[in-house]
């Protein structure tokens, strides 16, 4: 049994001696396969389309190189990324695996899709981040700003875009997101249509002038919009909200609502009527019933009954005087006759009054007119001829519900006026 290398012969020998030796058999060592050593030819990284040679460097003798994609001999040309080895195989097997050579071949880089993690509309110191999902393998990440890296922190208003780089080249540009900056609401201002004393059912409108934008406007009283109609007192003022919160109170409008306006009515000469002065759109009434022309603020009797006057004062609120009642003008044909020379009694009275002359006078005709105490025509109560001292006259009061009434008694030697309440039993 031979292990070691050498030449090999051998003789017979015998009692009759030593024989000649034998032929030469020789007997060689061979090494075991060495680990191969690769070293590649050019760049392992290129673009599609190139390529790069490996090569084995020590290859023993007798050995034969076997590489890792099935192809032999002491180098290949690799186009395809990879990582590749080598081995050495000769008659006494295959040897250690050589380190391997990674091999990236590169393409031409896609358009990158980028989305933003959260709201676009950013209120001040808020961010968003903006991210690329389609990162190509060995790409670059540029941003529309200039910025590198993925995902970008944007703080900024703007259109924000991106492009992968490689060796191979640049990709087209991304979609574009845009980044908006909402402001945080500004102090509203806010001012009223017209007067803000108010007459009852009047009103001013009240709006806010400096609406920023993508703003609510909201109003002390709880309603919302740019403008609000104001009917009652009030101190009433505005702010502005957004998404990013509440700005600070406007400045304060404060409405007050005057009383009713009633004017009052002066009488001078029990005929001479005057409405307060330094107002407008006057009109005279006798008895409820407007007084066609009577519009101005005075007004000359020449019926008696009861007259009233509607109007409008310096700030704009309209109202309606009580009613007054008023008398022709005293002329040489017609007086005043003092209470005392007709008498009117019972006072109150239920169904009946009786008028008793006081005066010395030749019989002539009266006539007795009774007054609401709006100064409403009621009835004629009588018509008739009196005239001596003491005559009495029974009258008939009219179906009239109690209450105050007016009357007047006019004959050819004056009038007279008087109140009569009529309470039913």
């Amino acid at each position: 049994n031979v292990s070691a290398a050498g030449n090999y012969t051998a003789t017979f020998s015998n009692s009759c001696g030593q024989g000649s030796q034998s032929n030469i058999i020789q007997v060689l060592s061979k090494a075991s396969a060495a680990k191969p050593v690769v070293l590649p030819g050019g760049a392992t990284t290129f673009c599609s389309g190139g390529s790069v040679t490996l090569i084995a460097t020590n290859i023993c003798a007798g050995c034969t190189v076997v590489w890792s994609n099935g192809l032999t001999g002491p180098f290949i040309n690799v186009s395809a990324t990879g990582s590749y080895t080598a081995r050495y195989v000769n008659e006494c097997g295959e040897g250690a695996v050589s380190d391997a050579i990674p091999v990236t071949v590169l393409t031409q880089p896609v358009n990158p899709v980028i989305s933003a993690s959260g709201d676009t509309d950013l209120c001040p110191e808020q961010t968003v981040n903006i991210s690329a999902a389609n990162v190509c393998g060995g790409c670059n990440l540029i941003w529309s700003n200039g910025q590198t890296g993925n995902p970008l922190t944007v703080s900024a208003p703007g259109n924000y875009s991106a492009v992968f780089t490689n060796a191979c080249g640049q990709s087209g540009t991304s979609n574009t997101i845009q980044v908006l900056s909402l402001p945080f609401p500004s102090t509203p201002v806010i001012t009223a249509s017209g007067p803000t004393e108010l007459c009852p059912g009047q009103s001013v409108t009240l709006a806010a002038v400096n609406i920023c934008p993508g703003c609510n406007v909201r109003w002390s009283n709880l309603q919302e919009g740019s403008s609000i109609v104001v009917t009652s007192s009030g101190n009433y003022s505005a702010t502005f909200t957004n998404e990013c919160g509440t700005g600070q109170t406007s400045n304060t409008i404060t409405t007050t609502i005057t009383g009713p306006f009633v004017p009052v009515v002066q009488i001078q000469n029990q005929c001479k009527l005057s409405a307060p002065a330094n107002g407008s759109n006057y009109q005279w009434y006798f008895n409820n019933i407007p007084i066609q022309g009577a519009n101005t603020a005075f007004y000359t009797v020449s019926v008696a009954g009861f007259y009233h006057v509607s109007m409008t004062n310096q700030t704009g609120c309209s109202g309606t005087s009580l009613a007054v009642l008023a008398q022709p003008c005293i002329s040489s044909t017609a007086e005043h006759l003092s209470d005392n020379r007709i008498l009117v009694y019972p006072n109150p009275a239920s169904s009946d009054i009786t008028i008793e002359i006081q005066h010395n006078s030749d019989p002539v005709e009266i006539q007795m007119d009774l007054y609401a105490s709006d100064g409403r025509f009621v009835s004629t109560v009588y018509q008739g001829y009196v005239g001596q001292v003491g005559d009495r006259v029974n009258c008939k009061l009219p179906p009239v519900p109690s209450g105050l009434y007016s009357y007047r008694i006019q004959s050819g030697a004056g009038y007279s006026c008087g109140h009569l309440v009529i309470i039913r039993q």
